[in-house]
């Protein structure tokens, strides 16, 4: 993460490939709790750079089945779109296709920190 520089571009796979090696790695050196998988991710774009929504999609597919098959662990991701002109359809997806919560976050009325916050929700009523 530390390299990634922001360029103007909207650029999911790139992003969520870095989340899922991180994770890996993460993983592997047995630096974890071992409890739950979580990823969050927020945008305000649309896709504008690297493969498309279906690369994507099946990306996040292809990495969660390897983190459960090589682990035996779940990857849940909460995905957030901020703003109107932000993706809705891939990034909705991409939170069912994990059993994880898509939310969007309107420009003017969004709340964004009880946005993020509820995600917890999930994982305790298990």
């Amino acid at each position: 993460i530390k390299n990634l520089d922001a360029n103007g571009a909207t650029n999911f796979y790139d992003a969520f490939n870095t989340a899922f090696n991180a994770l890996d790695k993460t993983i592997r050196s047995e630096s974890t709790s071992g409890c739950n998988i979580a990823i969050l991710f927020m945008t305000d774009g649309q896709i504008s750079e690297g493969p498309g929504a279906n690369e994507v999609i099946k990306l996040v597919n292809d990495r969660t089945g390897q983190l459960s098959a090589t682990f035996d662990r779940n990857a849940t991701l909460f995905t957030f779109s901020l703003g109107q002109q932000a993706d809705h359809s891939v990034t909705k997806s991409i939170a069912c296709s994990t059993n994880g919560i898509w939310t969007p976050v309107d420009d003017f009325t969004g709340d964004l920190v009880t946005a993020m916050s509820s995600y917890y929700k999930l994982f305790a009523l298990g």
